[in-house]
């Protein structure tokens, strides 16, 4: 399966509060309206050019999923191998004349990390007959681990709406 698992055990920090509240839930729903809070709270710094990766976002109780197949690249923000290069080559002398990116096969054994950051920013050039062309995820303002990043900036907010769903989800007022 293509796409990221973030296991958010290691992210959301339970209150003495939360804690209670868990017992009398459950463990499995708790986690899920945890897993909904922090995946809409993180809406705003996860990268977005069409909109496919934040749309592809779903909780579970055991994390959040994003299923598209950039999602672990722009996430853990490594580029995992085998890769092979994309070129543009000339139409009349077909020679190379220009690297446009990398391309990851589907399928095709088991990828590991480079170690290599993803290119986080846009990359335009010209081709021969005047039109331009932009490439690259438009991820200006986003940071990997964006799961982590809004509960770190905002782990108070959230903390107390995740206490507001779960008493909801109680019929606790």
């Amino acid at each position: 399966m293509a796409g990221v698992i973030v296991n958010t055990k290691n992210i959301h920090e339970i209150t003495k509060r939360q804690e209670d509240l868990r017992d009398l839930l459950g463990s499995k729903k708790f986690n899920l309206i945890v897993n909904q809070v922090l995946l809409e709270e993180s809406q705003q710094y996860t990268p977005k050019k069409s909109g496919a990766l934040r749309q592809s976002g779903r909780a579970r109780a055991d994390g959040i999923i994003y299923t598209t197949r950039y999602a672990r690249y722009l996430y853990y923000d490594n580029v995992y191998a085998p890769n092979w290069m994309i070129y543009t080559k000339d139409s009349e002398t077909n020679k190379v004349v220009g690297k446009l990116g990398w391309r990851s096969p589907a399928g095709e054994g088991t990828k590991h990390p480079t170690g290599r950051p993803f290119r986080r920013t846009k990359k335009t050039f010209e081709d021969k007959y005047g039109f331009t062309w932009t490439l690259g995820p438009s991820t200006r303002g986003t940071k990997p681990e964006w799961v982590r990043y809004a509960y770190d900036k905002n782990h108070a907010k959230i903390n107390r709406r995740i206490t507001r769903e779960v008493k909801k989800a109680l019929g606790i007022k």
